[in-house]
């Protein structure tokens, strides 16, 4: 598992180095996108119309209802209707929109996305996520230091188990969506141009990581490293990461962020 750790830190340091195009992206959307309020209500008239629903999450106020735990259920129908509108896409294009929109869902409603950001912050100084006696890269202490300063104190500590819980379920269910939006690439090319293919790409990695960490039967992913970081399980000796070779779903992401794998040493 060690050198799987590795593998994944080396690729995601190059990653945190791509994922700067995001302030591209952010210069070409609607600047006035985020003064749009998107309410519960209008979320609710337009649940089953992908269309309408890409559209309302040009709004960061999209994504705070359905980060609301009393639209819980909404976010279900909503996900539902993007899931039926990606299996009826014929086009790589409308594919990536609504696999894009699906993953964004799963981590900005949970708080995934600041997972995401704190990685590059763990990786300047890997003393927290080293074993102190060993020295080896210890599994609890990085998903501990990557999360939320509310859902974990400075300690390791998680403060709040549903909360965290929510974030492993979350990056697992953004990862089926990943997944999907790498296979419908064309030899790592977007069809929407202004995609922040390096940001997409480190949120895919993070989210393969721990989507490869398989739980016991009868136990959900959020449950399992919830364990593993009270000390309740033992952390598994390995786990089946995803292939990341040139043309795999992962590696087609990897190369549109221009990252070439066999580049980088492992």
């Amino acid at each position: 598992m060690k050198r799987t750790i590795t593998i994944v830190l080396t690729a995601a340091v190059a990653l945190s180095m791509t994922a700067c195009d995001a302030l591209d992206a952010i210069l070409q959307v609607n600047i006035f996108a985020p003064l749009y309020e998107v309410s519960a209500t209008k979320i609710e008239d337009s649940k089953g119309d992908a269309q309408a629903l890409l559209e309302q999450s040009e709004s960061d106020t999209f994504y705070e209802t359905l980060a609301d735990p009393k639209n819980a259920t909404l976010k279900t129908e909503v996900l539902a209707t993007i899931d039926a509108a990606i299996a009826a896409a014929t086009t790589p294009a409308v594919i990536q929109d609504l696999t894009l929109l699906g993953a964004e869902i799963e981590l900005k409603t949970t708080g995934g996305d600041e997972v995401v950001n704190n990685v590059a912050a763990v990786l300047v100084d890997q003393s927290a996520i080293q074993d102190p006696v060993s020295g080896e890269l210890d599994p609890a202490r990085l998903l501990t230091a990557i999360m939320p300063a509310n859902v974990v104190s400075s300690d390791g500590t998680v403060t709040d188990a549903a909360a965290f819980k929510a974030i492993i379920d979350g990056f697992v269910a953004a990862d089926a969506y990943y997944t999907a939006l790498g296979t419908s690439l064309d030899g790592g090319t977007y069809a929407d141009t202004t995609v922040s293919a390096g940001a997409v790409a480190q949120s895919a990695l993070v989210s393969a990581m721990i989507a490869g960490i398989t739980p016991p039967p009868g136990v959900s992913s959020g449950e399992y490293l919830l364990d593993i970081v009270n000390g309740e399980a033992a952390a598994p000796a390995d786990f089946a990461f995803p292939d990341m070779a040139a043309g795999s779903p992962l590696g087609n992401l990897f190369t549109a962020a221009g990252i070439d794998l066999a580049t980088l040493a492992f």
